[in-house]
């Protein structure tokens, strides 16, 4: 079972800006849900999110 927390406490716990929990959000890299207004983010380690990123931008290099 995960842990959920809102995006102020992903933010603080992990020492992020809430923009950028919200930029993460929209670039799919966490999984989240809204009940009315209440968002939740899934607990989930920045490091894992870093590594998901770098692995999609190694995998698809741009193309000339």
């Amino acid at each position: 079972m995960s842990d959920w927390l809102t995006v102020r406490q992903y933010a603080t716990k992990y020492a992020i800006s809430p923009k950028t929990v919200h930029k993460w959000k929209q670039a799919g890299y966490l999984d989240f849900y809204v009940v009315g207004r209440c968002l939740r983010v899934e607990n989930r380690s920045p490091k894992a999110i870093v590594r998901q990123s770098m692995s999609i931008s190694i995998s698809h290099p741009p193309k000339p």
